[in-house]
């Protein structure tokens, strides 16, 4: 989400609790300040367009088209590269209820983004009533792709991780009809806590948490519990995110060839480094997101729009800012995997929005997270450093390299 939106959504957010807003938008039923601010926020991201919170209907029930509505406009809001993938067959034969209306327009939307009516043999149920088992998936889906897919019965890690997090605060009644309010409510939990970006923490940290799942109590999260048989000493285990054990054989390295660029002063993308990733002979290494630390002398606040694309220049990851602490984690896009004995270079990309001359920029990748353990982290890049070389304020990019600085450019200075 950008910088831009969270501030509307925060001031607009403070606005709504301090009453100042007029009753035509605050509405004149009793919402209290949670709702109200989970309908500014919602009406800042387009999850609705309607202009005032009665319009919104709050309270009322959430059909399977509106559902598609909402959940494709947010997560385009929360990822400015998310594209629609018109080759994907989303022709539904049933849509007769909302022909013609923007809902017929988003539930094709949201199959080509991945969220909602795939491989269902052209059937949406567009005026079908959407329950918390539901959303909690396709919310999920949003912020982590496939990575809870698997479970028993099929939305139990989906809900589990959501309620781990803080987003969905009761999972007790799967089943029950999901209130639209509350769905905008979860959406800004996670955007506004970090869980969408990853800049969170989740509930599996804490150290009561931690001791729940040690002593095996009945408290312990489902997306925090051990395999039967582990424990906290056995380094060698590896526990997938369903809880089951796996095998797994990667290794993580920086690769020979490294990007070079010469960049004016601005919002520039630029390339800081190339990884590796080779797999073993064992099996396919499936990679739910990567974590990485900004390093160097510059702000990280000049950290933007930061992912990963592969050798053919498609993007394997979903773009995010560094947060404040210098932090970022990419979610992978849904079921990407590298095959037995596959090997991908995966570019590390951003975008320098107001580095200054001298500014040098890297990162550590601290974790790759999957269902299986990958050696050689963590792992630190060279820096990319902006230098002015010329009058017109252009600054090239030199990358320091373990062997010594190597200047990319040859940009003579003007007189």
């Amino acid at each position: 989400m950008s910088t831009f939106k969270k501030l509307f959504a925060t001031i607009a957010s403070a606005m709504v609790i301090a009453s100042t807003l007029p009753a035509a938008v605050l509405g004149q039923a009793s919402y209290g300040a949670e709702l109200e601010g989970a309908y500014t926020y919602a009406y800042s991201m387009d999850v609705t367009t309607m202009g005032s919170i009665d319009a919104a209907r709050m309270y009322d029930g959430l059909t399977r088209a509106e559902l598609g509505k909402m959940m494709s406009n947010w997560a385009q809001a929360m990822d400015a590269d998310l594209e629609a993938d018109a080759s994907m067959d989303c022709a539904f034969s049933d849509l007769a209820p909302i022909a013609g209306s923007d809902l017929e327009a988003y539930a094709v939307l949201s199959c080509q983004l991945g969220l909602m009516g795939v491989g269902t043999n052209g059937i949406f149920n567009p005026n079908g009533i959407v329950d918390r088992a539901t959303f909690g998936t396709v919310l999920s889906r949003v912020i982590r792709g496939d990575k809870y897919d698997g479970g028993n019965p099929w939305y139990a890690n989906h809900l589990s991780a959501l309620n781990a997090a803080g987003v969905m605060t009761n999972i007790s009644n799967p089943m029950a009809p999901e209130i639209r309010g509350y769905a905008m409510l979860m959406m800004q939990r996670a955007d506004e806590d970090g869980v969408a970006d990853g800049s969170a923490g989740t509930a599996c940290d804490d150290g009561l948490v931690q001791l729940s799942c040690l002593l095996d109590l009945p408290d312990c999260p489902t997306e925090c519990q051990l395999a039967d048989g582990d424990d906290d000493d056995d380094d060698d285990d590896v526990i997938d995110n369903t809880g089951n054990e796996v095998s797994g054989d990667a290794e993580v390295s920086l690769a020979n060839r490294q990007p070079a660029n010469v960049v004016p002063e601005g919002v520039v993308g630029v390339e800081i480094a190339t990884i590796v990733v080779e797999v073993g002979n064992g099996d396919s290494l499936s990679l739910n997101s990567i974590e990485m630390e900004a390093t160097g002398r510059g702000d990280y606040a000049d950290l933007d729009d930061v992912v990963l694309y592969d050798d053919r220049g498609t993007k394997v990851t979903r773009t995010r800012d560094v947060n404040n602490d210098g932090e970022v984690v990419l979610s992978f896009v849904p079921g990407y995997s590298i095959p037995a004995g596959g090997r991908e270079e995966l570019t590390i990309a951003t975008t320098l929005n107001g580095s200054a001359n001298g500014d040098s920029y890297g990162f550590t990748v601290t974790a790759i997270n999957g269902p299986a353990t990958l050696s050689g982290l963590p792992l630190s890049t060279q820096l990319v450093t902006a230098q002015q070389v010329n009058n017109l304020g252009e600054l090239a990019i030199q990358q320091d390299m373990p062997s010594g600085d190597i200047e990319i450019g040859k940009d003579e200075i003007l007189g």
